[in-house]
């Protein structure tokens, strides 16, 4: 099941602020978001396709398309629930004034605004669909989520641990000028296993603790 949820961004442009509409769409099961590109005038047509490319990333990642939980807003226009629905895909409306029947939407939707979208001033319709292409794969692939193991929703392979002591750095990658950004453990290539001495010689640990010490600090 999906919810989906509407999110408007201001555009300066040089004959006066415009809005830019764009959709966000959260998978419940995995939390998965999809962001559909940016448009100033969501009519019948510009929905049908928002549709029809949201039900192909869909198949490009396999995930179910069943049931759509959406608002009643206007902005949701015939040709959107007609594509859906010739998929069958259920599209559910939510009862009028009730956002927490779409609370998954409705915190992704808080998320990417506040951590990331409420940084930018943006100019043009190209700028917004970076800023949220770069959001969805941070969200989807990098950025850890209670709800699924703490791992990202998108790469639910749980880290391997070693049974060594390794000297470590962190080294952060970033995203959007370093706005979106993810820690990550690297190795200097210093890595002694303590399988390789004897365990049983509590002298010889003691001495590969001191030098892994000495090596950190040094």
């Amino acid at each position: 099941m999906w919810q989906c949820d509407f999110l408007v961004k201001p555009q300066w442009a040089i004959t006066g602020m415009k809005d830019l509409f764009q959709m966000l769409f959260i998978h419940i099961g995995t939390r998965r978001i999809w962001i559909s590109t940016s448009t100033n005038n969501p009519n019948s047509n510009g929905m049908s396709q928002q549709a029809k490319s949201f039900l192909q990333h869909c198949d490009d990642v396999e995930l179910k398309h069943t049931i759509i939980m959406r608002g009643n807003a206007g902005k949701f226009q015939k040709g959107f629930d007609e594509v859906l629905e010739a998929r069958n895909c259920y599209v559910k409306k939510n009862t009028p004034k009730s956002p927490n029947l779409k609370a998954f939407a409705e915190r992704a939707v808080q998320i990417y605004e506040h951590e990331c979208l409420g940084q930018f001033i943006v100019i043009s319709p190209k700028q917004l669909n970076l800023i949220g292409r770069e959001f969805q794969t941070w969200y989807n692939y990098e950025r850890p989520h209670s709800s699924v193991n703490h791992l990202p929703p998108g790469d639910q392979t749980m880290p391997i641990v070693r049974i060594s002591d390794t000297i470590r750095i962190i080294v952060c990658t970033t995203r959007l000028s370093g706005l979106l950004s993810l820690p990550k453990p690297h190795d200097l290539g210093f890595a002694i296993t303590l399988a390789e001495i004897d365990a049983t010689d509590a002298q010889s640990i003691r001495q590969l603790k001191a030098h892994v010490v000495f090596a950190t600090t040094g």
